[in-house]
């Protein structure tokens, strides 16, 4: 599928999604983003969230930062999926008194291609997006340039697990039953088919750490949740560069 064909798939599904998200996941999604979140210091100044969808994990991140004056962009190809993360953060703001430290911002792009300057995020975060990306060499690399010398990549995708018996059992989940549920919240079948598609299509843990690598990043780990269905990948910016 091109670009512009997964654009309005997600602009289409925007309105459900986060809700679909969760039954789909039965519910573990949340455990997973508390895993992710673990990852975020709380020191960090300059923030980049790409592929942010409906902002969960942008505001997730926001949640943990202390620093004040921080500088927060969710970049995302979908402008549907950016106004529901725009209506989140308004009504946030109204609720809190406008007591969240960071100033942020939802602008629509491409991760493959940003524009950003060099050397400018202190940590750069995608969530379940990086399989939607059509050149992910492109945006690891593009994520290289704009993360800080010491800068930190955090990456959560879900997997395809290579051991027979989870294989098997996960392939007739996300066949019959995610792609049912999905469809039913969304009244969009045909979203979900391609969305479980680009899991089974994704890269192997291994690989994708090596695509990392490659790209410049160092020290890239992978860590394996739920019977190898979800993986969050860390690498960061050796302070030479």
């Amino acid at each position: 599928m091109d670009k512009q064909n997964v654009e309005n798939l997600f602009d289409n599904i925007s309105r459900r999604y986060d809700v679909a998200n969760y039954f789909t996941s039965l519910g573990i999604e949340r455990y997973w983003r508390r895993k992710f979140s673990a990852h975020i210091s709380g020191s960090e100044k300059y923030v980049l969230d790409g592929c942010c969808g409906t902002g969960i994990s942008t505001l997730n991140i926001v949640n943990k930062i202390k620093e004040k004056g921080a500088r927060v962009f969710g970049v995302d190809f979908s402008e549907e999926m950016l106004e529901v993360a725009r209506r989140r953060l308004l009504k946030i703001n109204l609720k809190s008194e406008n007591k969240i430290n960071a100033e942020i911002e939802f602008k629509q792009g491409d991760v493959s291609d940003l524009n950003f300057k060099d050397n400018y995020f202190d940590i750069i975060s995608i969530v379940f997006g990086i399989r939607n990306v059509i050149n992910r060499e492109e945006a690891l690399k593009e994520f290289f340039r704009v993360a800080k010398p010491g800068g930190k990549l955090i990456i959560m995708e879900f997997n395809f697990p290579q051991k027979s018996f989870f294989r098997k059992l996960y392939s007739f989940y996300i066949g019959r039953v995610l792609v049912n549920i999905g469809g039913v919240i969304t009244k969009n079948k045909k979203a979900y088919q391609y969305l479980v598609t680009t899991i089974k299509n994704f890269p192997p843990v291994e690989e994708f750490t090596s695509l990392i690598t490659s790209a410049g990043w160092a020290n890239a780990k992978a860590e394996k949740l739920t019977l190898e269905t979800c993986t969050i990948f860390s690498a960061e910016k050796s302070c030479n560069n």
